[in-house]
């Protein structure tokens, strides 16, 4: 791996640390023993270890992203030998700009696991609407160097923002 050569290793670990102490400081904040996790614009995965090693206990982690093709990297590659998959329970691709986890007008490409009766675990994709129910709540959703593409118009931050205040729980 050339990774280390990187001009801007140094500007990648700092980034790294900074998430890492965000993901910490929103657990603590949760004041829950297991939490729930709403993670938006998660793309392929790459913080996917800081929730699932960190000093908390994850009960359910959904993964939110435009990029149908990064969230099947995430679903392959990051999580296919980690044996705490089964706590990524959805991987919904949304434009969380425009669409909703909760509308039946939006057909959303989602992923999950199946447990076969030989015990084994297999990754299944489908299209369907309303991934999410209003009863869905999350202690912590993070929104990791990604919020400023909710931007691009007021109509786009203020949907953005009403789909995290719906699945938010109290206190979250």
């Amino acid at each position: 791996s050339t990774r280390h050569m990187s001009l801007i290793l140094h500007l990648r670990n700092l980034n790294n640390c900074v998430k890492s102490h965000f993901i910490q400081y929103g657990v603590k904040c949760s004041k829950q023993s297991k939490v729930a996790i709403l993670d938006l614009g998660c793309g392929m995965g790459g913080d996917i270890l800081k929730w699932l090693r960190g000093n908390f206990e994850v009960s359910r982690y959904v993964g939110v992203d435009i990029a149908k093709s990064s969230l099947v990297q995430f679903a392959g590659e990051r999580l296919k030998s980690n044996p705490l998959k089964e706590k990524v329970t959805e991987l919904i691709c949304a434009d969380l700009g425009t669409e909703s986890l909760t509308s039946v007008e939006d057909t959303l490409d989602v992923h999950t696991w199946i447990k076969r009766e030989d015990g084994q675990i297999e990754s299944k994709w489908e299209a369907i609407s309303s991934p999410l129910s209003a009863n869905d709540l999350f202690h912590v959703a993070s929104c990791q160097f990604a919020m400023h593409y909710m931007f691009q118009s007021s109509r786009k931050a203020r949907h953005f923002f009403a789909e995290i205040s719906r699945h938010l729980a109290p206190g979250g």
